[in-house]
């Protein structure tokens, strides 16, 4: 008993680590369209951008924290990155010298803050699960019937996808068991993704809500962080796009994060030692927002997305060229990123072995 009481009060710094990446996710995101706002097509804006976002520093700012070390620096990134803002709001541009002191003690503070929180929250502080085991666990093919797993490896090649599709949702509907059914249920929405090229006219919103069913109800199975991940990828493909300029709702996106969060940690309240879930809520946590200027150099973030989810490469060559072309502002920020990334996958590695 007195295990599992411990485990309860290891299990509370997971809201930590949830307030955390908010903050960085936030920042982040925030930064990197900053750079945009302050080009000279969009610098009109950037008043009334950098006012809105000081109000969402000063929201982040009032986060509590179970950890002093972690409440310390997170709250001295949040109000380095105000003052940025601050500067860069009166500022006649981005060059300016007390602008880019403040960017560089805000992408200090954030490396500070990122480092320890990698550290202190990585997953074997709160279960032994390793990597191999959650992904073992998770493994589609166990909750489908051998025959109906044939089947969706030869309905995804279908030109006639549409009875496809029907016959994959006629699968979802015969099941019962939570994990059977959004199983079924993804691979229905994913097949259609596979050929959104063939869309009729409100085919997006139905595959749009498929994913949001599966991701946001209040029934418990192991898809949730996948399902989300999906609906976002998806929603800003078709709602916004995958330009550089593009609109990109990170504060939608990340709100809508947190509805599955709180039902996996409600969960988490009857079976803390539950490995599956602790590691679904951390996904979520952890995962980063769609930024401005990611992984691919002439599009938004979610040009990657859409290639890792769906294997589907989006016609943005003639951007990729981009490269050379770009602000130093905006290769730094690209830079700093993936040093992040590179941190958060060299702690997974590292706790998986």
């Amino acid at each position: 008993m007195s295990c599992k009481n411990e485990q309860k009060e290891r299990l509370k710094e997971l809201q930590d680590a949830a307030h955390v990446w908010n903050i960085y996710n936030t920042n982040l995101a925030v930064v990197q369209s900053s750079i945009f706002y302050s080009s000279e097509k969009m610098k009109e804006h950037l008043p009334g951008f950098c006012d809105y976002n000081i109000k969402r520093m000063d929201s982040l700012d009032g986060l509590v924290f179970l950890n002093d070390t972690t409440s310390k620096l997170a709250k001295r990134y949040v109000k380095s990155t105000r003052k940025y803002l601050l500067l860069l709001r009166n500022a006649v541009s981005l060059s300016d010298s007390g602008v880019q002191t403040a960017l560089i003690n805000a992408s200090s503070d954030m490396d500070t803050l990122m480092i320890y929180a990698i550290k202190r929250y990585g997953i074997d502080r709160f279960t032994p699960l390793r990597k191999e085991s959650y992904i073992k666990a998770i493994a589609k093919k166990q909750y489908r019937k051998a025959e109906d797993d044939a089947r969706f490896d030869s309905l995804k090649y279908r030109k006639d996808w549409h009875n496809a599709a029907w016959e994959l949702f006629k699968i979802y509907e015969g099941k019962t068991d939570p994990n059977e059914r959004a199983v079924a249920l993804l691979d229905y929405a994913d097949l259609c993704v596979y050929n959104l090229d063939h869309w009729k006219d409100g085919e997006d919103t139905i595959v749009l809500n498929t994913y949001a069913a599966i991701a946001f109800s209040y029934d418990f199975h192991f898809y949730k962080y996948e399902a989300w991940r999906k609906w976002r990828c998806l929603y800003q493909y078709i709602n916004y796009g995958c330009g550089e300029d593009a609109f990109i709702f990170n504060k939608f996106y990340d709100n809508k994060r947190f509805i599955p969060m709180q039902y996996l940690a409600e969960h988490l309240e009857k079976e803390p030692t539950d490995s599956i879930l602790i590691n679904e809520y951390l996904l979520l946590a952890t995962h980063g927002p769609l930024l401005r200027y990611g992984d691919f150099n002439g599009g938004n973030e979610a040009v990657a997305e859409m290639r890792e989810l769906f294997s589907i490469e989006l016609d943005l060559k003639a951007k990729e060229i981009q490269q050379k072309e770009e602000p130093r502002s905006i290769q730094k920020t690209r830079k700093k990123t993936k040093q992040v990334k590179r941190r958060q996958k060299t702690s997974r590695k590292r706790h998986s072995k």
